[in-house]
């Protein structure tokens, strides 16, 4: 007997809420590392709104972003395979992304371009320009860790199609409230998961590859 319709949603909504969970927990470990390298006050800040720089965690903070909190978030929406950098994709080959998912497929290019967190627009417009070049199938996502922003194009000749923005918006301010403010109680897990359930919904490998079928 098959799942059906119904238990097949069931399936697909406890999966969701898994990846959504993993995500706050990522988002998490991100700000005790931003409170490791300067201060409590400082991941507030970032968390407010702030752009993060070099000169306040000790190292490239694009890298930093993508070390603790993209690389992992990609992870946990169930990418394994992560090249950094790559060159040679059909189309813009003596150029490089930030980053190449699923680098062996031949049918279609998933690559993606990061910003540090609170700067997101550059990243969509690199992003948007990659796809415009390259000449088969392929996805572009941008994103500063906070903000997911995901264009596709169906080849050569064909425009990049804007699909989707999600943001962390309302988990950063329940996490922002919790690790600041001792009073607060940890209350509302259930609405952060289902917020964050949006973006694995859109995000997550399986809803990036269906562009593709």
């Amino acid at each position: 007997m098959g799942i059906g319709k119904s238990g097949q949603t069931q399936i697909d909504d406890r999966g969701n809420n898994l990846r959504a969970g993993k995500l706050f927990e990522i988002l998490e470990e991100f700000t005790t590392k931003l409170e490791q390298r300067n201060g409590a006050d400082y991941a507030k800040s970032i968390l407010n709104g702030k752009t993060l720089t070099g000169t306040k965690i000790g190292q490239n903070p694009e890298r930093f972003g993508e070390k603790h909190l993209i690389k992992p978030s990609l992870k946990a929406l169930g990418y394994e395979e992560y090249r950094p950098q790559p060159t040679g994709i059909p189309g813009i080959e003596r150029k490089a992304p930030d980053f190449q998912l699923d680098p062996d497929r031949e049918d279609f290019v998933i690559i993606g371009e990061i910003k540090k967190p609170n700067e997101i627009l550059s990243a969509r417009k690199e992003s948007f320009d990659y796809l415009n070049e390259i000449d088969r199938p392929a996805a572009g996502i941008a994103t500063d860790g906070f903000k997911w922003i995901l264009h596709t194009t169906q080849g050569e000749d064909s425009r990049p199609r804007y699909h989707r923005q999600r943001e962390m918006e309302r988990p950063i301010k329940r996490l922002r409230l919790e690790y600041f403010y001792d009073d607060s109680g940890r209350k509302n897990r259930r609405q952060i998961r289902e917020d964050l359930s949006h973006l694995v919904k859109d995000f997550e490998k399986r809803a990036v590859l269906s562009h593709f079928k």
